[in-house]
């Protein structure tokens, strides 16, 4: 009552009524200090006996997020990236090869009439010079700082290389398709 009758007052009234309410008289204190309750009876329970405090509920025990550690793999029988004619949402290779002119013109001359690398088998989905294929082929931390200015770091690579990868599976096979699905499975083992 007092409080709301402050609540209508002058604000210096507010300050001294909430100090009185705040402010035990000195008879009530030395009461409230020989109780261990606080002063307060606890139903069932008897004057000057401490009564049993209720223990804390065990917290249920948050998951801790699990950061995936995602890392490159080539899927075998993909060849997505065999596909060179990219279109339009991809960088043209004039873009990709602006400070190595050689290896605009070997990359150009491997684009085969249907825009898939002359190099590459569609039958066995399959790189026909695997082992002597041009440095731009290659999947590497090098090749990505160098010619897409990725930094080096094995996560930076992971994560680029994998992202590059699903952009160009599905481009070139679908949003649906089992390469996809393989290519995903595989990153994740």
């Amino acid at each position: 009552m007092l409080l709301l009758r402050a609540s209508r007052a002058s604000p210096a009234a507010m300050m001294a009524a909430a100090a009185v309410v705040r402010s035990k008289p000195t008879w009530l204190a030395s009461i409230v200090g020989l109780s261990s309750s606080g002063g307060r009876r606890r139903k069932g329970g008897r004057r000057g006996k401490a009564m049993p405090q209720p223990q804390p509920q065990p917290q249920p025990q948050q998951q801790k997020e699990v950061k995936r550690v995602v890392r490159w793999k080539c899927a075998t029988g993909c060849g997505a990236c065999c596909k060179l004619d990219k279109g339009p949402d991809f960088p043209t290779p004039e873009e990709i090869f602006a400070d190595h002119p050689d290896d605009l013109q070997l990359y150009k001359s491997m684009i085969g009439t249907d825009g898939w690398c002359t190099k590459y088998d569609n039958s066995t989905c399959t790189c026909t010079i695997y082992q002597d294929q041009p440095i731009f082929c290659r999947l590497e931390p090098k090749v990505f700082e160098e010619y897409f200015g990725v930094p080096s770091r094995p996560s930076t690579f992971d994560r680029e290389a994998c992202s590059a990868c699903v952009d160009t599976i599905e481009m070139v096979y679908g949003e649906d398709s089992a390469e996809l699905t393989n290519f995903k499975h595989l990153i994740r083992e």
